[in-house]
């Protein structure tokens, strides 16, 4: 019975041990539960957060080689820190020759898997160890083997601060390498030190000197390029003899300067030094340069600032080409030369005065103004600049300037102390964009205005001037001297009146009018039909009318001959001659006056707010203050195209001192009147000769309304 007790209870235990995994609650939001092969483990929530929020590095803080080359038991000891998971870190890149091995401490150092990441068949033999913490704080001490026993060549990461050796029968030294990776390897040898006495080489050197001849200081650099051949640190002496200030020593090696002495303790192999500074000397025109150490060969490159104009004399050596020093000139016009040990090179400074020139041209500039009715002139001008260096571009306005843009991107309308414009440009060629205000005298129907052009420090190589006037006014007169226009006497307003006056006057003639009456009415009926179309309807249509009348009666006694077919057509070319120009002209009325823009007054409106052309409500005035709270960038109009149109194209026009264009004109208004007042002190001087007109085409239409008898016709042909 005990037996079969016991067995109950050892069966009970086996489920409970076998249901256990399965019946484990699931996490809560204040556990975290990582399951492994061999178990689980539950964490607080606050603990897994801080375990994860915990900064994860490991740095190598010092790489220590120990031991001796002649005992062959070379070692390596790496200290560091590690925080977080304590993930991995390359530590060194070293060659084939070089094994790691016999490591004890709380690190793990081997092999990388991933390799180094070059591409060369020197990266493909080399090999990347790598460290894996074992504590947070660790040290490893391993022991090296290398098949070169007389030197140890080790490429540090990043991952190693600081490199130490307490090698006994070997020196450490830093080497510059273009071979390693571009993540901040560095290079370092221990290389052997030789026992007894071993002849000591002398260190060769080949040294490149620039000298910059500059306005404020003479400035100069130079770069060294050092061999230590021998197992040991050598010291190499420059002596500074030409009167140099060190400013700046850049050398991966220790320097003790001793007054103008400078000694540099160099570690066997290739190592350059760069001293920069200036030359001090007592005349600052003038100075000399010898070379500080000796070396295999000094290259010199002499360079000056386009304001000075060096003079360079030797004492030894010879010029060479500037490319040939192995150093790139700032400036143009340098010298090469190539010294030898105790050559002076002497040189002389002329400082040259600049000729004052403009840093920039303007290839073309063009000048647009309309002339609105309501005495505004509104202009634009529009300017390609090929810019060299200047920085700003500066324009004396005699009118309000109101938009300004560079290269279609508008700029802040701001001025210099004299009151120009001022307008900041970059490098290039760009376009520039002025727009502007300014107004005209105008009373009695007439106007004058003095158009102002922009004044440009330049005078720019094509030059266009174009004048827009609004349909309230008819141009008379317009100048931009030494050139002046006419506008309204054109050729086809010439040759339309002289039409209408020999027409008018010849019918006038026929009726028997006098003729300093009949040159009279002519010419005022003539001037007011090209001042406005419906007089010119009117004049065309009488006069069309009477000439069908005479001509039907002239036609009526004779018979339809070759010579009549051909009278006939010259006349209905007069009359389509006629018609064609009343349609023309009156096309042409009507479409500029259809214009959109043709309104000055609508051009001006358009310029206005809108809170000023038409009522708000409260929200939108509201939101209107709210936009007059803040002024940005100045707002470009539109340009009117007009009602006509004068041009003036220029080579070189010189804007500075001020040149003005001068536009005198008339109101249409007037011109409308005055062709009234003509017209109708014509029409009622006609009126009053009204019977002598009378008898005059009763008297012409019998002439020509009488018949010829055919004897008298037959004898007057024999």
């Amino acid at each position: 019975m005990r037996s079969l007790l016991v067995l109950c209870v050892l069966i009970g235990s086996v489920v409970r041990a076998v249901a256990a995994p399965s019946a484990v609650a699931p996490p809560t939001a204040s556990t975290v539960s990582a399951t492994g092969l061999t178990g689980q483990v539950t964490l607080s929530l606050n603990e897994y957060e801080r375990l994860l929020s915990r900064g994860s590095t490991t740095v190598v803080e010092s790489l220590r080689v120990s031991g001796s080359f002649a005992g062959r038991d070379l070692q390596l000891q790496l200290s560091g820190r590690s925080s977080g998971p304590w993930p991995r870190v390359d530590v060194l890149h070293a060659g084939p020759g070089l094994s790691i091995h016999a490591c004890e401490g709380d690190a793990i150092v081997g092999r990388s898997s991933q390799g180094i990441g070059g591409s060369s068949a020197a990266d493909t033999t080399r090999s990347l160890f790598e460290l894996v913490p074992l504590a947070a704080r660790f040290s490893v001490r391993c022991r090296l083997a290398t098949s070169n026993s007389d030197r140890l060549q080790l490429d540090t990461t990043p991952a190693v601060l600081w490199v130490d050796s307490l090698v006994s029968d070997g020196e450490l030294s830093s080497v510059a390498a273009a071979d390693l990776p571009a993540d901040g390897s560095r290079r370092y040898q221990v290389v052997r030190v030789a026992s007894g006495s071993t002849a000591v080489l002398p260190i060769t050197a080949t040294a490149r000197y620039r000298i910059s001849l500059q306005p404020e200081a003479t400035q100069f650099a130079y770069q060294i390029t050092a061999w230590n051949p021998n197992r040991q640190h050598q010291t190499l002496t420059v002596s500074l003899l030409s009167g140099e200030h060190v400013q700046k020593v850049e050398a991966a090696v220790r320097s003790e300067p001793a007054g103008t002495v400078y000694r540099f303790e160099l570690p066997p192999g290739e190592q350059t030094l760069t001293l920069t500074g200036t030359l001090v000397s007592g005349d600052a025109r003038k100075g000399a340069f010898r070379p500080p150490l000796a070396a295999a060969v000094h290259y010199v490159l002499v360079e000056s600032h386009p304001l000075l104009r060096p003079t360079i004399s030797l004492e030894g050596g010879q010029r060479i080409s500037p490319a040939e020093t192995g150093l790139s000139a700032q400036h143009r016009g340098a010298q090469g030369f190539a010294l030898r040990d105790g050559d002076t090179l002497s040189f002389r400074v002329q400082r040259l005065e600049p000729i004052h020139t403009a840093s920039f041209a303007l290839p073309w500039a063009r000048h647009t103004f309309f002339l609105s009715g309501d005495g505004h002139v509104l202009g634009e001008t529009q300017l390609r600049v090929d810019n060299e260096g200047a920085a700003a571009l500066t324009m004396p306005m005699h009118a309000a300037a109101s938009y300004a843009s560079l290269q279609q991107s508008a700029v802040l309308l701001t001025q210099d102390e004299s009151g120009s414009l001022w307008i900041p440009l970059g490098s290039g060629s760009q376009d520039v964009l002025v727009q502007y205000r300014q107004t005209l005298r105008h009373g009695g129907g007439f106007a004058l205005a003095s158009l102002w052009l922009p004044e440009a420090p330049i005078a720019a190589s094509q030059t266009s001037v174009e004048l827009r006037f609004g349909q309230e006014w008819v141009p008379l007169y317009v100048e931009l001297s030494p050139e002046l226009q006419l506008p309204f006497f054109s050729q086809g307003w010439l040759l339309l009146f002289a039409l209408l006056f020999i027409w008018s006057e010849r019918l006038l003639a026929l009726l028997s009018l006098r003729l300093r009456h009949r040159l009279l009415a002519a010419c005022g009926l003539s001037v007011s039909a090209v001042l406005v179309s419906w007089a010119l309807t009117l004049l065309i249509v009488a006069n069309l009318g009477l000439s069908i009348v005479l001509s039907v009666a002239w036609l009526s006694r004779r018979r339809f001959t070759l010579w009549t077919a051909i009278g006939a057509l010259c006349l209905g070319g007069l009359v389509f001659l006629g018609g064609a120009l009343f349609l023309v002209g009156s096309s042409k009325r009507a479409a500029n006056s259809s214009e959109p823009v043709g309104s000055s007054s609508q051009a001006i409106a358009d310029l206005r707010s809108s809170d000023e052309t038409k009522p708000e409500s409260g929200d939108s005035k509201k939101r209107s203050r709210d936009a007059l709270a803040y002024e940005g960038l100045p707002a470009k109009f539109t340009l009117p195209y007009g009602h006509a149109h004068s041009y003036f194209q220029r080579e070189l026009l010189v804007t500075s001192p001020p040149r003005p264009v001068y536009a005198l004109m008339i109101s249409r208004v007037a011109v409308e009147l005055l062709a009234a007042f003509l017209a109708g002190v014509a029409a009622l001087f006609l009126l009053a000769q009204r019977r002598l007109l009378y008898l005059g085409f009763i008297d012409v239409w019998e002439r020509l309304n009488k018949r010829v008898e055919p004897a008298k016709e037959s004898a007057g042909s024999r």
